[in-house]
């Protein structure tokens, strides 16, 4: 509360204070200007060694951040706007926000004065419309996140920007995936790791791997899947990517269950929740304890697996409330 009242002293000292600017830039302006700056700044930085600090200096300006878009919506800055939303979009994610973020994000697409395209604005939209089809997808949305996508890979190539042209392809692969279409999932998915490693993106690199072990683990390709989450799982780990690794390692003790072996797949999961944890990564974390539930299921511990699953249903339940603020 007591922050929630400094913040609105502050929004009210902005406003007097725009009265005697004298012709200078309105003080929400240069307000909004800084916090676009950092969360650009702050976007490459989500994914090394310092992605917590980061994940947690944006979660302390939330609210800044939010004021800041709402304010490039107000004056008509919808591109600049766009590009906030973008610099956003991974720390959404990965602290729950997922509707908050996409409702942000459509809204913006759909106004007319960023729809258009054929002008230097191009790779905006295609990198924000990747956004919105990522966090659509998260949510399970896959048709729309399909159709967002589309578009995005579409405007990627004509521009071309090429990461924004990888990204789609990452997503456009794994829904293939779901779809059984393995053939196309497999193209699409060796199509964006090509562009990444042109690119020596080494995270996008190891995400793109990982992808790909999820669509050979989806043919029971069982050998190749290990093969491929175990590269991941080092470029990873020299990143220090704490964010992303748990997934890569909660599958790879996925494959472990499957051959039976039940210790390396409790360790494999256990510090797969330990870092999710540690960063404050909701839907990693639920996914972590529904495997510790189905190792437990597998060992024949049925209170313990109780127990976890009571956990998941719980840590789900604080998600969705936090993603609709």
């Amino acid at each position: 509360v007591m922050l929630a009242t400094i913040r609105e002293y502050g929004l009210d000292r902005l406003a007097v204070d725009a009265s005697t600017a004298n012709g200078s830039p309105h003080p929400q302006q240069r307000h909004a200007d800084y916090f676009l700056r950092l969360a650009e700044s702050a976007a490459p930085h989500l994914h090394g060694a310092t992605q917590v600090a980061w994940l947690d200096q944006l979660a302390l300006d939330h609210d800044n951040l939010r004021t800041a878009l709402d304010w490039f919506v107000q004056t008509g800055e919808l591109f600049k706007a766009l590009r906030l939303a973008t610099a956003l979009r991974y720390f959404w994610r990965v602290r729950g926000h997922y509707r908050e973020g996409c409702q942000r994000l459509l809204q913006m697409l759909a106004h007319p004065a960023t729809a258009a395209t054929g002008g230097p604005t191009d790779a905006v939209r295609a990198r924000a419309l990747n956004a919105a089809g990522y966090l659509q997808w998260v949510q399970g949305n896959t048709g729309d996140a399909q159709r967002l996508l589309q578009e995005a890979l579409t405007l990627g190539r004509t521009v071309p920007d090429a990461a924004a042209t990888a990204f789609a392809l990452r997503y456009l692969g794994l829904a293939a995936d779901v779809r059984q279409e393995h053939a196309t999932a497999q193209l699409l998915l060796e199509e964006s790791l090509a562009i990444y490693r042109s690119l020596d993106f080494p995270n996008e690199t190891a995400l793109a791997l990982m992808y790909l072990g999820d669509a050979a683990l989806s043919r029971e390709s069982y050998a190749q899947a290990q093969q491929l989450y175990r590269e991941s799982v080092h470029l990873l780990r020299q990143l220090g990517n704490q964010v992303v690794l748990p997934y890569a390692l909660r599958h790879l003790g996925y494959l472990a269950l499957v051959q039976g072996n039940y210790q390396a797949a409790l360790a494999l999961c256990t510090e797969s929740l330990r870092l999710n944890l540690a960063a404050g990564e909701q839907q990693g974390g639920a996914a972590s304890l529904a495997a510790l539930a189905a190792i437990a299921v597998a060992n024949k511990q049925w209170a313990p697996a109780v127990r976890l699953l009571a956990s998941v249903t719980a840590w789900l339940a604080a998600r969705d409330r936090k993603s609709v603020v």
